[in-house]
């Protein structure tokens, strides 16, 4: 069996395993950016990831290589976002090859990212579980509050008569996958329906990862 990382076929996991950690090493900490001849690789492994969309969140401004914390030997990833948050993502689970996220799913989530934005832009930084409201700006989390995203998600694809698109295109820019021009109607009609009745909240990372996925 081969498993591919964009146009670059492997025999085997371990050999992209193999593959990865050389270009890791090669490169040592510091930083990926978009101009650098590996940033489509990580881009290209990170879609591996079975919580890609989560892992991505407003889109990828670059990648980060550090020490890991409590192997000081190895190195791990991390994602500055464009919103200038930050994430961490183990780059050994993305060369398992796990089942991904529906890449439907990811396009409807990246349609309505500008919303969440804006948000987040327009309302005071204070948790609205803990009420803390001292800590930095990528330290908060826009959060879908009863309805939750997938809530939202799925009821808006049992209601709509449009054709449910089953090709999808992918942003250059922000590196997240996204409709196609073809299926622009269906975009806009998802996100009227989201912006509509999405009840958005603000929450700090800690009380957002107790909440947990919903």
């Amino acid at each position: 069996m081969k498993y591919n990382i964009g146009n670059i076929p492997f025999k085997s996991k371990e050999a992209c395993k193999t593959y990865t950690r050389n270009i890791i090493s090669s490169l040592g900490c510091g930083t990926v950016s978009q101009d650098s001849q590996h940033f489509g690789f990580f881009a290209d492994l990170l879609q591996n990831h079975s919580a890609y969309e989560e892992k991505c969140g407003s889109g990828i401004k670059y990648f980060i290589i550090g020490k890991n914390q409590l192997s000081p030997k190895h190195y791990e990833m991390r994602i500055k976002r464009t919103d200038d948050s930050e994430e961490t993502f183990s780059w050994i689970y993305c060369c398992e090859f796990k089942p991904r996220t529906d890449h439907l799913f990811r396009s409807m989530r990246s349609a309505v990212r500008h919303h969440v934005i804006q948000f987040k832009e327009s309302h005071p930084l204070v948790c609205n579980d803990c009420k803390r409201d001292d800590m930095s700006y990528e330290e908060y989390h826009v959060d879908h509050d009863n309805p939750s995203f997938q809530t939202l998600r799925n009821t808006f694809l049992g209601e709509t008569k449009r054709a449910v698109p089953t090709m999808f295109g992918r942003d250059p820019n922000i590196h997240l996958t996204i409709f196609r021009e073809e299926d622009s109607e269906f975009e806009n009609e998802w996100l009227t329906y989201h912006n509509t009745h999405c009840n958005l909240q603000m929450l700090c990372g800690p009380c957002n990862l107790k909440k947990g996925k919903t």
